[in-house]
């Protein structure tokens, strides 16, 4: 009886000693803010701006359309072709807008373990394999991350409103999963721009980044 006793502490110490190795990864890694732009309050009233006149527009065309045999619309001397013109082009201009901004940086967070961020102060040595967060708005300015590896990263050369996209593969593979197994996707954004004049943050870690962005795309043409 006693050895049985004797047995079940020494179960009991190894499944003790065991459970703080068994947790998730994703409990040991921390987010560092190594990049932010002072822009995004302007970014976000832009968009809503443009969110908000496109919503006047379509509550106000059905109500004008209505009235339009009034007396009052006829008085305006209004053109139901030139109404319906500048409601089309409230609708383009935001769509246009979204377009353009959506792809504009936020912030951009490292993936750092704890332990090794307790240990040093200094952040790791960045790599490929590096994991980093990156947060954009939605159409309707809401806040939207993207959780990639650097090595998942395409440089843009030859656009002023790009500076890196997803490479295609990592979207195909993404889908895959998704579809397939139902796993929820970390890429919310397959475009990214970068406001590398006026961003803020750790420069020695974005230029890093940047540097290896680059050697990538480099590598893929050769």
């Amino acid at each position: 009886m006693s050895l049985r006793i004797l047995d079940i502490k020494q179960v009991a110490r190894a499944v003790h000693c065991i459970r703080p190795y068994s947790t998730h990864v994703s409990n040991h890694i921390e987010k560092k803010l190594i990049y932010t732009s002072p822009n995004v309050g302007l970014v976000k009233l832009v968009k809503k701006f443009s969110l908000s006149t496109l919503g006047i527009s379509a509550v106000a065309t059905p109500t004008v359309m209505y009235f339009w045999q009034s007396p009052a619309v006829q008085a305006a001397d209004m053109n139901s072709s030139m109404f319906i013109g500048a409601v089309m082009a409230s609708a383009c201009s935001t769509g246009a807008l979204s377009f353009l901004l959506s792809p504009y940086v936020n912030s951009i967070y490292l993936h750092v373990l704890k332990q090794q961020n307790e240990s040093s102060k200094k952040l790791p040595a960045i790599s490929p394999n590096s994991t980093i967060s990156i947060e954009t708005l939605d159409l309707f300015a809401r806040r939207r991350t993207t959780t990639l590896q650097l090595k998942d990263l395409k440089p843009v050369a030859s656009s002023s409103f790009m500076t890196w996209t997803v490479n295609k593969r990592v979207l195909e593979k993404q889908y895959a999963l998704e579809q397939t197994k139902g796993v929820k996707p970390k890429i919310n954004q397959h475009r990214f721009w970068l406001d590398q004049r006026n961003g803020m943050g750790d420069r020695d870690i974005m230029s890093s980044i940047l540097r290896i962005v680059h050697e990538q795309g480099r590598q893929r043409m050769i």
